[in-house]
């Protein structure tokens, strides 16, 4: 049933899964908070299944449904798949209706793309548009709000949208009216400088104190023109949408109360984005409960002062630019110096880590970063938190060395034998056995997980058979309480301090990745750094089908094994193979990185999981030697935070110690809301995502060497997990016509060996550069397809149209009635328009009072005024069709009353795909037609060049 709300505003946003009822009635309207909808609703399915595919870290992020959440992500990581399961557990757990769900997202296409994943999670059809009605982007959300209160603040329920075009029209208009030249301050510029105002919400009097020079006086001007032209024609712009808002949440504290009772749980989807305005909006939004889950980007860095050694001395990291060598460990001991590809500068607040060594080294750096590190022999005792697929978590104590029987080994190593264990991680290192017994006593009652070891046959003196241990096992959920202990002491699950080799665990197989930054020895003059490599060795071709669907080949090897062996002087190019194997591999395969930094293996390891007596890479003159850590503090932090993206090695010497570089943050972003968020909500959790990448080296390669060519930019650098790719290859030619053969013949060449057209695209800057190709594909018959070459919605045609939509739907919009007032041609000219609005002005008149009375206006021809009367009574009887027909019987009807396609039809061929532009409208309008004019409307309106992408 429709409310009040009005469906439409949202339409083909909306995460939209009908939830199965099991009675025979018909569900109950859940548009309206109430007790019905949180008790009667029978959800087809159990808030547990919705769990399944999750990593830890994600289902992590969907369990904590209460209090503020911070997720930490980056593009390819699963933060949409995320943020679906997030909804469908609040509503099959019964925490909340559709209705109490906000989830906004930057674009359509990324709600539509939620809303399709939602509805394949759950089994539903996605076409059920009542279904999570507050799903979208925030300029959707916006105007729902807007339509339903927006009159507390003076706004008709009636207000139509400006598009680009139509503020440019306005900027226009108010230039003239001002006598601004347009040539000195284009419109464009203009519209920009007063759409940034509105960003930050700068009214037009906070403007005029704001900035000098001449164009921010202009604007300065425009400004409160620009506001009066809107409200004339009951119009908002796009940053009006929020704008508005947020002054109808500061103004109105009822209106404000009823909103945030309704949005009991709020998630943002790209948060470091948010400019001011959208910020603003969240946090007003965000009630008592503040259970909002944000998602932002991630970083690891080194604090300023942390000196790196470069070819000319030691410079502190903060001042090394983009190009410099600095020294980075090439491989067994050995060091050479790479070339700086990146410098990133971020600004953090929060925990950073002090480590100090037996050598006097130092290092202070973000919890997260990653470093390299391994453990030798030590008196010391360990207190770990010990994993195993089908029994779940365990806490314990081990001597840091035991013997095994044959020679001293990791204490780890030993525990994790003998019960089968799949990961551990130490909790804390301690100095005796009855402090390792204290503090193993201490973390199992405080975390209420078991000490019990999974395996009666792993302690002799075991007064418990195997059926009873894994009775308690299946009665204790150790994960949840594993989760909550990793979470408080920042462990990270893909980081365990000891990851088993064995080929088979609890009877599971398991098939080891190995990824070994420099896992060759062998070096060259040319290439004086050792190779890394990515390795799997099995028993079984079918392990390897993963490998073989990336193009990597399978050969056999010793005692009838199956091995795949990669190796490459980049270790980006290893990573990135290795973010391609995680998207496909399964449960069966694990994935071990190890370096060998000198000649022995260090283990990648974030800084937060760094222990006193662990042995760490340093540099010992110009080699890599180990050394000890002696003491770790923790203090906090808040300034900016640098990382170095190095080229080959992707390591460098900070502060006398090797240091893997962040080859994951590859996107510049303002972290100004996120710091916010944690300032806002001081409690919040915050969560990691593993990333990953999309597009193939050798493109990002290409378009960085174009960008760091630019003066202002932000400092980023791509990376992909799709491999190298085919080279980037440039051709130079003499002519436009030369570059149009030139294309043809490749492509020629490529369906000749078995590619078909559709393989092929050709991008342009310019439209105007599209012309020497077109003549080319048509001289040579290759059939083709202008995409993007103008949106469809700005196609003049189609803005006719949909201004005389608009003029019908608010009698008050000028700027569309100017625009249609001759279309078509009617015989009004611009001096009898001029008097019309002078004339209109003086009687005091609207727009349609106007029309009907034109035929009194002695200031304009006879003709003029007659048409105009003619328009009127079009206009008022469209409006009387409006109220009984749907958006295509309306448009149907505009089109034959004003003879539209006749008056497109001038004979040529762009006359003919001119009507066709327009037939195509009615078949949009069709999809809209259970949402009414307002709505389809505003689709139209909000709808971007991306949502148009016909893939």
């Amino acid at each position: 049933s429709l409310s009040p709300f009005g469906w439409h505003t949202l339409a083909v946003l909306l995460v939209s899964v009908p939830i199965g009822y099991a009675s025979s009635q018909e569900p109950p309207d859940c548009t309206q908070p109430n007790e019905l909808c949180l008790t009667d609703w029978r959800y087809k399915m159990d808030s547990r299944d919705v769990l399944k595919g999750l990593n830890p870290e994600q289902q992590r992020a969907v369990e904590i449904t209460e209090g503020p959440l911070l997720i930490l992500a980056g593009a390819g990581s699963g933060k949409t798949k995320t943020l679906t399961h997030r909804i469908a557990y609040l509503i099959a757990s019964k925490k909340a209706t559709p209705f109490n769900i906000l989830a906004v997202t930057f674009t359509n296409k990324a709600a539509r793309e939620m809303r399709e994943r939602v509805a394949k999670l759950m089994g539903e059809n996605a076409q059920n548009r009542s279904f999570l009605p507050f799903a979208g982007t925030f300029h959707s959300i916006c105007v729902r709000i807007l339509r339903q209160d927006g009159e507390h603040i003076g706004l008709s329920r009636t207000f139509v949208i400006f598009d680009e075009q139509d503020r440019l029209s306005a900027v226009k208009q108010a230039s003239k009216r001002l006598m601004i030249d347009e040539k000195s301050f284009p419109p464009r510029m203009l519209a920009g400088l007063i759409s940034s105002a509105k960003n930050e919400l700068v009214t037009p009097a906070q403007y005029s104190q704001l900035g000098s020079g001449p164009a921010h006086r202009a604007a300065e001007q425009i400004y409160p023109v620009y506001e009066k032209i809107l409200r004339d024609n009951m119009a908002l712009d796009f940053d009006d949408l929020i704008g508005k808002t947020v002054q109808l949440l500061e103004q109105n504290k009822e209106i404000r109360d009823k909103w945030r009772e309704q949005f009991k749980y709020v998630m943002i989807d790209e948060y470091q984005d948010t400019n001011a305005a959208q910020y603003k909006l969240v946090k007003l939004l965000t009630g008592a409960h503040k259970n909002i889950a944000v998602v932002g980007d991630d970083w690891q860095c080194l604090v300023p002062g942390s000196l790196v050694e470069t070819s000319n001395g030691p410079k502190k990291i903060e001042n090394i630019t983009k190009g410099q060598l600095v020294r980075s460990a090439s491989g067994y001991g050995k060091t050479g110096y790479f070339k700086v590809l990146e410098r990133k500068k971020f600004t953090y607040k929060g925990e950073v880590i002090q480590i100090k060594t037996a050598f006097g080294k130092e290092l202070i750096c973000t919890p997260n970063h990653l470093l390299f590190a391994r453990w030798d022999k030590t008196d010391s005792f360990f207190v770990y938190l010990m994993y195993s697929q089908g029994k779940g978590y365990r806490i314990g104590a081990a001597k840091g060395t035991r013997f095994d029987g044959k020679k001293d080994d990791t204490g780890l190593r030993v525990r994790a034998n003998q019960e089968r264990a799949d990961r551990m991680w130490i909790i804390k290192v301690c100095e005796s056995r009855q402090e390792a017994l204290y503090t193993e006593a201490l973390f199992a009652y405080k975390y209420g997980i078991p000490m019990l070891v999974f395996h009666a046959f792993a302690n002799r003196a075991m007064q418990f058979s195997q059926q009873y241990i894994d009775a308690i096992y299946r009665e204790i959920d150790t994960e949840e309480r594993a989760k909550k202990l990793m979470a408080d002491l920042g462990l990270v699950f893909d980081y365990p301090h000891f990851l088993p080799q064995a080929t088979t665990r609890n009877g599971i197989k398991r098939v080891n990745v190995n990824v070994v930054l420099f896992g060759d020895k062998r070096v060259t003059l040319q290439s004086t750094w050792s190779a890394s490599r990515i390795s799997v060795n099995t028993t079984d071709r079918q392990d390897l089908q993963v490998f073989e669907k990336l193009g990597l080949k399978v050969r056999t090897g010793r005692g009838g094994t199956f091995r795949t062996e990669v190796h490459n002087l980049d270790y980006g190019h290893i990573e990135e193979l290795v973010e391609r194997i995680k998207e496909k591999k399964n449960s069966e395969m694990q994935i071990t990185k190890y370096a060998f930094l000198t000649h022995e293996k260090f283990h990648f390891m974030p800084a937060g999981n760094i222990h006193p007596g662990m042995m760490f890479p340093v540099v010992r003159g110009d080699q890599i030697a180990s050394d000890q850590v002696v003491a770790i503090s923790k203090k906090s932090y808040s300034g900016l935070v640098y990382d170095l993206d190095v080229e080959k090695v992707h390591n460098y010497v900070a502060s006398g110690v090797a240091v893997h570089n962040s080859i994951y943050s590859w996107r510049g972003a303002d972290f100004r809301n996120i710091l916010n968020f944690e300032k806002d909500y001081p409690k919040c959790t915050i969560i990691k995502l593993e990333q990953n990448y999309r597009s193939t080296k050798a493109i990002l390669d290409s378009a960085h060497a174009v960008i760091t060519k630019n003066l202002q930019r932000s400092e980023k650098k791509l990376w992909t997990a799709k491999g190298e790719g085919l080279p980037v290859q440039l051709l130079q030619v003499n002519s436009e016509r030369s570059e149009g053969e030139s294309i043809v013949r490749r492509i020629h060449n490529s369906v000749d060996t078995g590619r078909i057209y559709q393989h092929f695209a050709v991008l342009y800057r310019t439209n105007a550069q599209s012309r020497s190709i077109e003549e080319a594909f048509v001289h040579y018959g290759i059939p083709y397809r202008i995409i993007g070459g103008q949106r469809f919605y700005d196609r003049k045609e189609i803005k006719d149209v949909m201004a005389y939509l608009r003029l019908i739907y608010q009698p008050k919009d000028q700027i569309s009635f100017e625009r249609i007032v001759n279309v078509p041609t009617r015989g009004i000219g611009a001096k009898s328009l001029k008097g019309f609005r002078e004339w209109r002005a003086q009687k005091n008149l609207s727009l349609q009072e106007g029309l009907d009375q034109a035929v009194d206006c002695k200031d304009i021809t006879p003709r003029a005024a007659k048409a105009l009367s003619e328009l009127g009574d079009i206009l008022t009887s469209l409006r009387v069709v409006l109220e009984e027909a749907t958006v295509t019987g309306l448009i149907d009807s505009l089109l034959r009353r004003i003879d539209y396609l006749a008056y497109l039809d001038d004979g040529t061929p762009q006359g003919e795909s001119r009507q066709e532009n327009v037939k195509e409208l009615l078949s949009v309008a069709e999809e809209y037609h259970d949402l009414g004019l307002d709505g389809f409307l505003e689709e139209v309106a909000l709808v971007s060049d991306l949502d148009n992408l016909d893939a």
